[in-house]
């Protein structure tokens, strides 16, 4: 190839490039520059009920007078831990769309039969919300989520899966140290 040849598709990559950043760049004014939140309107507050089931989990944290409460048998929970939690899927931010399809949700692992499946209940047992957490992200420091009554997958920046598939002992309250 001659050194003309190359100055010309260089000079076309340039314009293209050029052209990609004018349209699709970020000083577009129309595009958002902060993501919504994955679930509008969760206040840490009004959670009165997490369960968690499924792919080998069975978590239930309920708020009660005296703190957060473990499992059927009640035992006290780590009440910070749960809060951290709570306040992680309050920050929670949506990430990329990645399918849409209802048909490849058991590929992200959060169709109802793979997936870690979350429910979030208020006082009186009143639903709050729910969604899916699937398998872990590409860099597995993420984590795919459908959000109950959705088909849509979106790759959200935090790992839920390490959350939610946590031992139960692990969510006991520490006995203190005398």
């Amino acid at each position: 190839m001659s050194t003309r040849t190359t100055v010309v598709l260089l000079a076309v990559l340039a314009g293209l490039g050029a052209t990609a950043l004018f349209v699709q760049g970020p000083g577009r004014a129309d595009r958002s520059r902060t993501r919504a939140a994955v679930f509008p309107g969760l206040a840490a507050k009004d959670v009165a009920l997490i369960r968690a089931s499924g792919d080998g989990v069975d978590l239930l944290l309920t708020r009660e007078v005296g703190g957060w409460r473990l499992g059927a048998a009640k035992e006290t929970a780590d009440a910070a831990a749960v809060e951290a939690l709570l306040a992680g899927l309050v920050a929670l931010r949506e990430g990329p769309v990645v399918s849409t399809n209802i048909a490849r949700q058991s590929g992200y692992g959060t169709d109802a039969g793979q997936g870690i499946a979350v429910h979030l209940e208020g006082a009186g047992g009143k639903p709050i919300g729910g969604f899916v957490v699937g398998k872990r992200g590409p860099d597995l420091a993420s984590c795919y989520l459908r959000r109950d009554g959705k088909s849509d997958v979106l790759l959200v920046s935090r790992d839920l899966r390490a959350d939610f598939s946590r031992p139960a002992d692990s969510w006991k309250e520490s006995p203190k140290k005398p």
